[in-house]
């Protein structure tokens, strides 16, 4: 397969960030296009690339061609991308919850197709680019050459790159959420309940940050069964009992919830110790 010039069909964050990533490699970058072509021009500008006036003039200048739209736009974009001449090309798109297989009929077309997916919550599109050298990619597609040419590609830029099977997209994107989204949402209900006890919000903003950070490097460091603290890894339940008086619904069954896998992690960390009664008040 072919890895020399990458082509975006679309201007968003992650086309446009993995574009200039790719560019500061010294990689060949033909350049985008976007049905506004301000938005094209923009990332061509970025990229010292070319802004296409149409999709056909992309296909044709790239080897790699990259539908860098949203999840529900896939399918209609190669839907009008199939009928040009793809021969020997790779159709490529940044999907987390999507396989390849939405390129439906590739292979009648005489090209591939791969999901090439940064775990990574790309917010801009101008500077993430920076950091793009420490994000992870998995690579899916059913021409196992092709993914496997994929991921020796990105290895090649320093990149962390593995090969999953199209069947464990759903788990895999699950996943993701757990590790980006659910954590926005654990660190928003954790401020608002500090600042519920009438702390300052700028105080709030700041030890939230500490707390969080220091526990993100603890995990990094030691692994999530070492880096477990607290109430639950101590097998206090009378303090598990006075949060759930304090606490109103959903956070409440949240907290339990979120207890009874941390009783897990717990177990494994102090196999010696008896949460027998812990156990009975997470599962009432």
């Amino acid at each position: 397969m072919r890895i020399n010039n990458f082509g975006f069909i679309g201007a968003g964050n992650v086309g446009t960030t993995f574009g200039k990533y790719l560019r500061e490699r010294g990689c060949a970058v033909s350049g985008y296009y976007s049905r506004h072509i301000e938005d094209a021009e923009g990332a061509a500008r970025f990229t010292d690339s070319e802004a296409f006036a149409s999709m056909e003039e992309l296909a044709a200048a790239s080897d790699v061609i990259f539908t860098a739209v949203p999840d529900g736009a896939i399918a209609d974009v190669w839907r009008l991308l199939r009928s040009m001449n793809l021969s020997g090309k790779c159709v490529c798109h940044f999907s987390g919850a999507l396989s390849s297989r939405v390129f439906d009929g590739i292979l009648s077309t005489g090209a591939v197709g791969l999901s090439v997916h940064p775990l990574a919550a790309v917010n801009s599109k101008w500077d993430f680019h920076e950091r793009m050298h420490k994000v992870s990619f998995t690579i899916e597609g059913d021409d196992s050459e092709a993914a496997a040419d994929m991921r020796s590609f990105l290895r090649s830029l320093g990149n962390q790159a593995e090969i999953i099977d199209a069947d464990q997209k759903n788990t895999y994107h699950a996943g993701a959420v757990f590790l980006t989204n659910f954590v926005v949402a654990l660190v928003h209900s954790g401020m608002e309940l500090l600042s519920s006890c009438g702390l300052d919000r700028e105080f709030v903003n700041v030890a939230a940050g500490q707390l969080f950070f220091g526990n993100a490097e603890n995990i990094h460091t030691n692994g999530v069964v070492q880096a477990l603290t607290g109430p639950v890894d101590r097998g206090d339940t009378e303090t598990v009992i006075k949060h759930f008086d304090c606490l109103d619904e959903p956070l409440s069954s949240i907290y339990r919830l979120l207890s009874i896998e941390l009783l897990g992690i717990a177990e494994m960390k102090h196999p010696e110790r008896d949460y027998t009664e812990l156990e009975k008040e997470l599962k009432k």
